[in-house]
């Protein structure tokens, strides 16, 4: 599988039950590495809700505003749901939330990558 766009049929379940093993931060982007080789490098607008509830956005393509990612370390995929317009909804096992935006029009917001294939949007 590879493919540009999140088709809103797409099959998400492969997500499910993936732990969060490391953050990575780099200049333009920020990768968040699962345990099974599923991966998911953000470029773009983000929102992180923690499980508390307290809101922050935060931009792949500055990585000082993704620090609060990190208190998703250890914690599992839950529930992945397609918004649709490109956006991606994950709730953690903490019922933490991150989702991701499709707001970049000309350029690749966000990439998920599995032995199953690729997601580009």
């Amino acid at each position: 599988m590879y493919m540009y766009g999140l088709n809103e049929s797409e099959d998400l379940s492969f997500m499910l039950g993936k732990e969060l093993q490391q953050v990575a931060v780099g200049q333009f982007q920020v990768i968040l590495h699962f345990l099974d080789d599923l991966s998911i490098y953000i470029g773009s607008g983000c929102k992180f809700i923690d499980k508390d509830e307290k809101s922050t956005e935060m931009s792949g393509d500055n990585p000082k505003s993704t620090k609060n990612l990190v208190c998703l370390l250890g914690q599992r995929i839950d529930k992945a749901d397609n918004l649709g317009e490109g956006t991606l909804k994950l709730i953690f096992s903490d019922k933490s939330q991150l989702l991701l935006f499709d707001d970049l029009e000309n350029y690749e917001c966000y990439h998920i990558t599995s032995p199953d294939g690729e997601i580009l949007v």
